[in-house]
C-alpha cells in the first residue's frame, strides 16, 4: 500500500473512532482515545510525533469550520480529533484551500 493510500486508511480508520464517540456514542471519551492509541500504534506511529500529528489533521478536516453541515456532530468530532492531537488551525487552513462542493449531482 503506498504512503497516500496508508495514510487516507489511517484517516477513515480515525474518523470511525471520532464517530463512534461523538455521533453514535458507542464510546466514552478515554475510549475513543484508546483507540486513537491502538491505531497509531498499529502503524507504528508514536503519539506527538510530526506523522501523528498529521494524519490526526488530516481526519481532521471535513469537520473543521462545518457551520450550516447537516450533520451536527461535526464540532464535537473536530474537538475530539483535537484532544487526541490534531492541529485544527492546520486543518482549518486545509478545509479552506480547498474547492467548496454543492452536493448537487451534475450530468
Amino acid at each position: 500500500m503506498g504512503r497516500a493510500n496508508r495514510a487516507g486508511v489511517l484517516a477513515a480508520q480515525l474518523n470511525g473512532v471520532a464517530a463512534a464517540y461523538a455521533q453514535v456514542r458507542r464510546l466514552t471519551y478515554p475510549e475513543a482515545l484508546a483507540e486513537v492509541a491502538k491505531i497509531l500504534a498499529s502503524a507504528r506511529i508514536r503519539p506527538g510525533t510530526r506523522e501523528a500529528v498529521d494524519l490526526l489533521t488530516r481526519a481532521a478536516v471535513p469537520y473543521v469550520d462545518s457551520e450550516g453541515e447537516s450533520d451536527r456532530c461535526y464540532p464535537a468530532m473536530a474537538a475530539f480529533l483535537g484532544d487526541a492531537g490534531a492541529d485544527l488551525a492546520k486543518a482549518q487552513q486545509i478545509k479552506a484551500s480547498q474547492p467548496r462542493t454543492t452536493g448537487q449531482v451534475t450530468g
